[in-house]
């Protein structure tokens, strides 16, 4: 790494003179993350993320990105940067500390009868639903796209209220370099197909903001059933050298309910046309309405104990409607926000100063 590409921490203040370390809170994308107390008032915590890499860009791009996203209610605020006594260890992203994980919090993996997705009211889940959205329009209309969205990446703050964060992978749209954005983009349950035709060899990727949209959308569906809406039954070993294996299958699986792309299909990037002849050339599968409720309904594992589901008719219909692969025909987040699942269908999602019930609060200590 030259000079020029490292992240300089020169005239940083030192983390460990205003803060102590309290306690592991999880891993972000690019790092650790930990909490942390002031010394000088007991009563402040911070959440700490532990940058590892010292990449210039990737370090900017996630400050720029949380800065940009401070008047945005449902996003992670940041409080700052920080270094240690050498400035080989990386740097450190100070940020507001968050109750828990939506993934943590919604669904309770150790003791599944505490989840709170059991027993909350679909007006809740509706709530969360809308929030996440907010959060994300907010992020495209600042013209940057988030490129990670999945329930990990989701927090609840301490009102209760979503809070988006982790921001290592998101950038800037810009539309000067034609659609080519770096490869690293998120997990493969929340990953767009149109990522997914594209060979892992590609350093540079064709898409748009619309890669999240589809994750937000697998994110939604896993909000109301408390699964992965596409995953692969058999787990492949991990490594660049099966990504792209992994990617087929993904793909082969999104493929049987949304149908396979047709060569000529208006709306793909044109460096995608010789792919979509191949495909041409597969028997064809059509999107199927009935397969993806089909799927909904398998993957709904809430077992809720309120008798009202969470997979409501505008729901499913909101499904039907934006889950398709071309990228061209799948709807902005605002769309989704003007959609009746949110505007006319009851229960309507609850207003944002009703964030009951919240989580418990751990013990600082």
């Amino acid at each position: 790494m030259s000079s020029s590409d490292r992240f300089s921490t020169e005239g940083l203040p030192r983390l460990t003179e205003s803060f102590k370390r309290s306690r592991d809170l999880g891993d972000g994308s690019n790092g650790d993350v930990a909490a942390y107390q002031s010394l000088r008032t007991s009563d402040l915590m911070i959440a700490v993320k532990h940058i590892n890499t010292c990449y210039k860009e990737a370090v900017e791009a996630e400050v720029e990105a949380m800065k940009l996203m401070a008047d945005c209610p449902f996003s992670v605020k940041f409080h700052g940067l920080y270094t240690d006594s050498t400035a080989s260890k990386g740097v450190y992203l100070a940020m507001e500390q968050c109750l828990a994980s939506l993934r943590d919090y919604w669904v309770n993996r150790k003791n599944p009868r505490m989840s709170v997705a059991k027993m909350a009211p679909v007006a809740k889940c509706k709530q969360y639903a809308r929030q996440i959205c907010e959060a994300v329009r907010f992020l495209h209309s600042k013209r940057w796209m988030h490129r990670d969205l999945k329930p990990g990446n989701v927090l609840i703050g301490e009102d209760g209220g979503i809070r988006l964060s982790d921001y290592g992978l998101s950038c800037k749209i810009d539309d000067t370099i034609c659609g080519m954005y770096s490869n690293p983009i998120c997990g493969l349950a929340y990953r767009a197909p149109e990522t997914m035709m594209q060979t892992q060899m590609d350093k540079r990727l064709h898409y748009d903001e619309k890669v999240d949209v589809w994750s937000l959308l697998c994110l939604l569906a896993w909000l109301c059933t408390g699964t992965e809406l596409f995953w692969l039954q058999h787990a492949l070993p991990h490594g660049k050298d099966h990504a792209q294996e992994g990617n087929e299958a993904m793909r082969e699986e999104i493929w049987k309910v949304c149908g396979t792309p047709q060569e000529g299909e208006k709306g793909w990037p044109v460096h995608l046309e010789t792919y979509l002849g191949r495909c041409s050339k597969l028997a064809p599968v059509s999107a199927s309405n009935e397969k993806l409720v089909e799927l909904l309904k398998s993957r709904d594992k809430l077992n809720r104990l309120a008798k009202d589901s969470f997979l409501t008719p505008e729901f499913i219909k909101m499904l039907q409607w934006a889950l398709v692969c071309n990228p061209a025909q799948r709807p902005t987040v605002s769309a989704l926000l003007s959609h009746n699942y949110f505007t006319k269908e009851y229960p309507l999602p609850l207003p944002d100063e009703n964030n009951f019930p919240r989580p418990v609060k751990k013990n600082k200590n």
